[in-house]
């Protein structure tokens, strides 16, 4: 078992800490990377660094107006 913990999904209606609400649409793509980290983790092995920086970004751009 990996001692990384797996990543958390977001529930639609999300509220940024900006204010921003994100579309559902904008939500389930976040939540797929999510997934596709969590396999990375599941497995033991190391997350590539597009999906983390991609994870970011997405939260990011999605977080603002």
């Amino acid at each position: 078992m990996s001692s990384i913990k797996k990543r958390e999904l977001l529930s639609h209606g999300f509220i940024a800490f900006t204010g921003q609400k994100w579309a559902d649409c904008q939500v389930d793509s976040y939540n797929a990377i999510q997934c596709s980290i969590n396999q990375f983790i599941e497995h033991n092995m190391q997350i590539p660094d597009y999906l983390l920086n991609g994870s970011h970004n997405l939260f990011v751009s999605y977080s603002y107006p």
